[in-house]
């Protein structure tokens, strides 16, 4: 009976933690594809912190913003092909984690047969019939 409990909640754990690596990948897969349709000059202060803002402060990120927008346009247009790279980044990490899953199980299975075979025999009711 243990040994049945035990190997469910470790193949519920394995369920949980392969939904969770799914939609994980799954949102930064997306978030990487999407960022890459994004341009340089598409990252703007929006209006609502200019009303916040002082004038300095605006022509100073104004200013650094143009400074670097060539290396914002470099970095966006490398997202989608780091999106590629996250399915496989994703398998690694969800196969590193169901192996560590397994050996928890492995090893509730081995503790819970240790544990039976220290206690000794036991005796078992039997009722007469």
């Amino acid at each position: 009976m243990f040994y049945l409990a035990s190997w469910a909640l470790v193949l519920l754990l394995l369920g949980l933690w392969s939904t969770f690596m799914w939609l994980a990948t799954a949102v930064v897969d997306w978030s990487l594809r999407a960022a890459g349709g994004l341009r340089a000059g598409d990252l703007v202060v929006p209006e609502a912190l200019r009303a916040w803002l002082p004038a300095e402060a605006q022509d100073t990120l104004t200013a650094l913003t143009q400074s670097v927008l060539g290396l914002f346009d470099a970095v966006l247009s490398a997202f989608p092909a780091l999106a590629s790279a996250v399915g496989v980044i994703g398998g690694l990490v969800w196969g590193l984690g169901a192996a560590f899953l397994v050996a928890l199980g492995i090893a509730l299975h081995a503790g819970l047969w240790w544990w039976q075979r220290r206690r000794g025999p036991q005796s078992v009711p039997r009722f007469a019939p």
